[in-house]
């Protein structure tokens, strides 16, 4: 958990400091523990699972459009919590 705590304040970190539009995409839990870390006011969409990619990627279109003079950034969570869950999953089997 404390890697996790690192990365999510790290990422916060990286959006604040360059102006970087956050997208959170996972399941409803994945971006509740997210926001414990990184303020909702920060995160531009939030995209639960399962969700309908069309509509997500033109709310994404949509966002990136119209803040066309930041950099932007698309910070998808979903990989990041699946190879916390492996390695839970790893660290259990082992045991």
């Amino acid at each position: 958990m404390e890697t996790m705590s690192g990365a999510l304040v790290y990422l916060n970190d990286i959006c604040n400091k360059e102006d970087k539009l956050l997208l959170l995409i996972g399941t409803a839990t994945e971006i509740e523990t997210a926001t414990q870390i990184i303020p909702m006011a920060a995160v531009a969409a939030a995209f639960e699972r399962p969700f309908d990619l069309k509509k997500m990627v033109a709310q994404a279109d949509g966002l990136l459009s119209t803040n066309m003079e930041r950099t932007k950034l698309i910070a998808a969570l979903d990989d990041f919590f699946e190879k916390q869950k492996y390695q839970k999953l790893h660290a259990t089997q082992m045991s």
